[in-house]
């Protein structure tokens, strides 16, 4: 699922602290400025012409220097059931089935700026993801841990508890529970809010209104929805629009 993208220049007031595992993982394909990434494991500055796929399993931030700000194509797109453990990067010259997806992705930005994403973004993303995996730049993890988080994908807007999750897996729930945050850096109530989240601030920007949205993500009382909601990102549903996730 592509979450949100676009093409330009940061602000300087730009900055990225991710504190916890997340469903979802940058992607940059940085085209110039002075970008310095920091996790518990590595420090590393930002190269131009690189294709970086940032962990969603572990924090990490990342400051600029606000003379030299990052322009980039930026892509905030679903993995789950894989996660990535690690800072990746990809030389696009080296590969030029996935330089050409990138160039044709960045062009649609231009031509679709200040739009909602389009069909064919979505069609690049899917290609530029099955191009990854061929790399291995995603992980895969335990195939009844997977199983249990394709279940909570496709049964977003219905009630889940870990009774039910443990039985899809097999494993008895407190098991259950240890390995899938072994796994996926989270416990299974929290990967289910954080996809909840992403499914409703996916259709936000594509222009649903509040309430189909709220229901998309398994909430029947708008007002439960709009709490979580911002508390997760900061900011009321009706903002969605007007706001950039870099």
């Amino acid at each position: 699922m592509l979450l949100t993208c676009g093409y330009q220049e940061v602000p300087k007031s730009w900055y990225v602290m991710e504190q916890k595992a997340s469903i979802y993982t940058r992607i940059y394909y940085v085209k110039k400025g002075d970008v310095v990434y920091e996790s518990n494991a590595e420090k590393k500055k930002l190269a131009p012409d690189t294709l970086y796929c940032f962990p969603n399993k572990i924090p990490y931030q990342m400051n600029q220097n606000q003379q030299d700000r990052l322009k980039c194509l930026y892509l905030h797109v679903d993995i789950a059931p894989y996660v990535i453990s690690q800072l990746r990067e990809v030389h696009p010259a080296e590969h030029p089935i996935i330089l050409n997806l990138l160039e044709a992705f960045t062009e649609s930005c231009r031509q679709c700026e200040g739009e909602s994403m389009s069909m064919l973004q979505e069609s690049l993303t899917k290609s530029i993801i099955e191009y990854l995996k061929l790399l291995g730049v995603f992980e895969t993890v335990e195939e009844k841990i997977s199983q249990s988080v394709l279940y909570m994908m496709e049964n977003v807007d219905k009630k889940i508890s870990v009774q039910e999750l443990s039985e899809v897996s097999g494993y008895h729930p407190q098991y259950y529970i240890r390995l899938f945050r072994s796994c996926m850096g989270m416990t299974p109530h929290q990967f289910l809010i954080q996809y909840r989240m992403k499914k409703a601030l996916s259709l936000l920007s594509q222009g649903f209104p509040v309430y189909e949205a709220a229901e998309a993500a398994g909430y029947n009382e708008s007002k439960n929805f709009t709490r979580e909601f911002k508390k997760t990102y900061g900011i009321l549903p009706r903002q969605v629009k007007s706001y950039i996730f870099y």
